[in-house]
């Protein structure tokens, strides 16, 4: 463009002697507006919708006709009541709302995730008379971090469980037993490590097959999940033998009401689709710290007043420190 001066000095002002006419400059601007992917409107302060695009149409489903002069909070679910008089209270004080995330209401009732940014609109003397507002969906977006979190998620788990029985496996065992000793340790308190093993499993495999020995893996676990507190741990150790983590055990006789809780679990017989079988375990138990301090220490004496007790009988758990003094077993 140039100006008048320039002209009549028969200067050309370079930077600009390209630059098509305003009109075409606008008609240009009004059809990227128009054709934009992204929902471009604008509204009154009181949120009236004024102007509506395609982009618009495509993302909420609504026609121009259809919301123009209606109020933008036809958009807004019902759950989120003071979204929008919270934005036109910010926008009418000059405010820029930037990158703000958001979910809307499409005409079908679906939610849309937004990335919205929201600006005021001003006249020459610069005072606000009404707002301009773009809208990116990001419902795709949205559903590929959901899902990627859904997959750490599962992974993590994976990584931290059991996936026949889905209870804690030797890594998060691992974890819980140091975070309980160090509880212990500050709280003066002890901790009992219990190791079961269910007796004659072999058995049950070889007579009736995996799916009979899984069904009974399942069950077991769902049964010692009930039996102890929830501020303990009960982990799968692997084949037919699980963990488990009597936190703030005052003195030895909790420890043996909480056994007799477990072993209470094997009372009634495992219900499979064909058949009915009794299961029996034989638990060994060692306490921290007088039986060991250190994690592995706890498990290995476990293991072997487990194997000390299935010696003795069926159905019977034995504590390390007895054992080792010659105790024997206990019922």
């Amino acid at each position: 463009m140039v100006t008048p001066n320039a002209r009549h000095a028969g200067v050309e002002a370079g930077s600009v002697k390209n630059q098509p006419p305003r009109d075409v400059s606008l008609s240009h601007l009004a059809a990227v507006v128009e054709w934009s992917d992204d929902a471009i409107f604008s509204q009154t302060l009181d949120g009236t919708v004024l102007s509506w695009n395609r982009g618009a149409e495509k993302i909420f489903g609504y026609t121009g006709p259809e919301v123009i002069g209606h109020s933008v909070a036809m958009l807004i679910p019902p759950e989120s009541p003071q979204e929008l008089p919270e934005m036109l209270a910010r926008l009418r004080r000059g405010d820029h709302i930037l990158d703000y995330e958001t979910v809307w209401r499409r005409k079908d009732g679906t939610r849309v995730d937004l990335l919205l940014t929201v600006s005021p609109i001003v006249d020459s003397s610069d005072a606000i008379t009404a707002t301009s507002a773009v809208g990116h969906d990001i419902t795709g977006r949205k559903r590929t971090e959901e899902g990627l979190r859904q997959l750490n998620t599962d992974l993590a788990r994976k990584a931290h469980h059991d996936t026949l029985t889905d209870l804690p496996n030797r890594v998060l065992f691992a974890d819980r037993l140091r975070q309980a000793l160090a509880r212990a340790r500050r709280e003066r308190m002890r901790v009992a490590i219990l190791l079961l093993d269910l007796n004659h499993f072999k058995q049950i495999n070889d007579t009736f097959g995996h799916h009979a020995g899984d069904a009974v893996l399942v069950e077991i676990a769902r049964r010692l999940r009930t039996a102890i507190r929830e501020a303990d741990t009960v982990a799968r150790w692997g084949g037919d033998e699980f963990t488990v983590i009597l936190n703030s055990v005052r003195k030895r006789d909790t420890a043996v009401r909480a056994v007799n809780r477990i072993m209470a679990a094997f009372n009634a017989p495992v219900m499979l689709p064909d058949r009915e079988l009794t299961v029996t375990a034989t638990i060994g138990i060692a306490i921290f710290p007088t039986d060991g301090e250190m994690p592995d220490d706890l498990v290995q004496h476990a293991d072997y007043a487990m194997y000390h007790a299935k010696g003795q009988g069926e159905n019977i758990f034995a504590f390390f420190g007895k054992v080792v003094k010659g105790g024997g077993k206990s019922a």
